[in-house]
This record gives structure tokens, C-alpha cells and sequence, in this order.
């Protein structure tokens, strides 16, 4: 009698044990068919026909697929892929999840593909992810922005330094001018930039050699558009007079720069000076709203990413810097570059 009730009183929880233990298994089945999937999508995301005819497989990967200046790169870097024997792929786009570039790149290192073009940063998972890869004998470029720590190949992008002494001097050129007094300078750059602070301390370089300058310098959270734009607000909010020239050290900070000055009606009390990379600056310059713009040649630099794989691929050797041309964009030349750039030529 008492074994039957122990056996009634037991046989429940043995009930809810084998449950729990049969949803434990259909759950890890299904995430390790979940990163499987995704892992093959990655793989298969080219059609079958693609794979035949191409005997490179590259991946581009960033922080920001869906802006305008990767969709340029990775288009010129795919045309150029295509007629040699290579394709490229924008990585994520036919997942249905969205992944962080980190995700992205293990799954590309897990696909094995034949090499690897990403946006670098200063941070260590990136870095050792770059490391894996190179264990795992793919290649790896980065482009726009370097990780220096890693053991990349090559890194494609601008002289921040050269671009720095273009800013400083055209800031002279203005003094030079005598249309307005410059005596006033504020020059706005990318909180945890890199590549910018380089930009910066050759400015400062050039601005040194002329003591008749104040600046002011002022770091902006450019997280993103929006946090940029309140950053700037709050700049302009706080001050008695504008400067009489802001240089922006990066496109995202043109734009909310120039979008500011009009907001508040100021955009005739300062010379803005910045960085060129999407149709809204190009627009801004035509405008006469940004004085010029430095900008970067997207083509060339699409072009230079996947010739670095394919030297490092056929000789084993690739440069370790390899830099793009970038061009001053003002009122005098900003049609022709629109048109070019629309009819998809240099």
C-alpha cells in the first residue's frame, strides 16, 4: 500500500521531468538549426549559377550597410569583382535577422569564404576576429577605418593627415581672402574617431604656423544622425556668436552641422568647411551652404579593396596601406562631380 502511494505520489514529477527534458532538446535543436541556416544562407545567399561561374567569394561587411557610401563602395567593388573572376557579397543582406558586423564576421570565417573586406575599428573583438580569420587562412582588408592591433592584410582608405593639412589650409586660404576676418575657428570631430583625431592634430599642425586664430574644439557623439543633431543644437544653443569657421571632420557632422546653422538662421555668420560622402553635402556645396568639402573616391576605393584580395590571393603578398585619392569639392566644381558621379564615372 504504501509503495503504490509513493509510486502515485512520484510519478507526476517524473512526468514533468521527461517534459521539460523533451523541450530542452526541441529547443537546442532548433537554435543549432536557427545558426545553421543562417550559416548556409550566408554561404548560399549567390545562386548556384554565380558559384559556378566565379571562382572568388569575398564578403563586405560594416556598421552601416544601408548608408550610402557602402552601397557605392560595394557596387564599384562588385563590378570589379565580377571581371575578374570574383564576386562580392554584402553580408546580411538575405538574412531575416539582423546581426551585429562582429556576428557577421564569424559567420563569414564559419562559411569559409575566399576573403574578407569589413570596416575596421579599435575594438578587441573585431581585432581577434580579424586574427581567427587569418588563422583560418582568409584574407582580410579593411576599408574607411583601420584596426591597427589586428593582423589584417591591408588597409584601404584616406590620409587623415593629408586631409587634416587640406582643411588647415584652405581655413588660411579664407584668411588670405579678406572678404571676412577669420579669427574664430571651431572644429567639430567624432567622439572614439580614430581616423579623425589624425585629421585633427594635422589641422592643428597647419592652423599653428598663423597665431591669429582661437579654436575651439568639440567632441560630438555621432552614435547617430539624431544624437549628432542634438549635439550641435546644444553648441549653437550655448554660444553668443558662431564661429567664423566650423570644420567638420566627417560627413554625418556636415550634414547636422549645416542643417543646425540653417535651423537658427546662422549660416551666413560662418564659413563651413567638411566632409563630402553623400548627395545631401554635394547639395549643401552647390547651395553655397558648406564653403567646401573634401571628398573621398568611393570607386577607386570599391576597386582598391578587392585588388588587394585578388594580389594577395595570386602572390602572397599585398601593400599594407593603400591609399585613395580624395578630391576639394566647392561651388566652382560640385556640378561636374554630380554628374560624374551619377553617370557612374571617376
Amino acid at each position: 500500500m504504501d509503495g503504490e502511494k509513493k509510486r502515485k505520489w512520484f510519478d507526476p514529477f517524473i512526468g514533468i521531468i521527461i517534459v521539460i527534458s523533451i523541450v530542452a532538446v526541441v529547443v537546442t535543436v532548433i537554435n543549432f538549426t536557427e545558426v545553421r541556416n543562417s550559416i548556409d544562407m550566408y554561404c548560399d545567399s549567390k545562386t548556384a549559377e554565380q558559384h559556378d561561374v566565379y571562382s572568388h567569394h569575398y564578403v563586405i561587411l560594416t556598421d552601416g550597410n544601408e548608408n550610402e557610401l557602402w552601397k557605392d563602395i560595394y557596387n564599384y567593388a562588385n563590378e570589379y569583382a565580377n571581371v575578374n573572376d570574383a564576386y562580392v557579397e554584402k553580408a546580411g543582406d538575405n538574412l531575416i535577422e539582423e546581426y551585429s558586423k562582429a556576428e557577421l564576421m564569424d559567420m563569414a570565417i564559419l562559411a569559409d569564404v575566399d576573403g574578407i573586406i569589413v570596416e575596421g575599428d579599435d575594438s578587441g573583438e573585431l581585432s581577434m576576429l580579424i586574427d581567427r580569420a587569418r588563422d583560418n587562412d582568409i584574407p582580410v582588408v579593411t576599408v574607411m577605418t583601420d584596426s591597427p592591433e589586428s593582423m589584417r592584410n591591408s588597409y584601404v582608405g584616406i590620409s587623415g593627415y593629408d586631409i587634416g593639412l587640406e582643411f588647415g589650409e584652405r581655413v588660411v586660404n579664407l584668411a588670405d581672402e579678406g572678404g571676412k576676418e577669420i579669427h574664430e575657428i571651431m572644429i567639430l570631430l567624432s567622439k572614439g574617431e580614430n581616423s579623425q583625431n589624425t585629421m585633427y592634430l594635422s589641422l592643428m599642425e597647419r592652423l599653428s604656423r598663423d597665431c591669429n586664430f582661437d579654436v575651439d574644439v568639440r567632441i560630438i557623439d555621432s552614435t547617430t544622425s539624431f544624437s549628432a543633431d542634438e549635439a550641435i543644437r546644444d553648441v549653437l544653443i550655448n554660444m553668443n556668436n558662431v564661429p567664423d569657421v566650423m570644420v567638420c571632420l566627417s560627413d554625418g557632422i556636415t550634414k547636422s552641422a549645416y542643417q543646425s546653422l540653417i535651423e537658427y538662421n546662422k549660416v551666413k555668420g560662418t564659413y563651413l568647411l567638411g566632409v563630402a560622402l553623400s548627395d545631401e553635402v554635394f547639395s549643401a556645396v552647390r547651395k553655397g551652404l558648406v564653403k567646401c568639402a573634401i571628398s573621398v573616391d568611393k570607386k577607386q576605393m570599391g576597386i582598391n579593396c578587392v585588388d588587394a584580395l585578388l594580389e594577395y590571393e595570386n602572390t602572397g603578398y599585398v601593400s599594407e596601406y593603400i591609399m585613395v585619392d580624395t578630391t576639394l569639392v566647392n561651388i566652382e566644381n560640385v556640378g561636374g562631380l554630380i554628374y560624374d558621379k551619377n553617370k557612374g564615372s571617376d
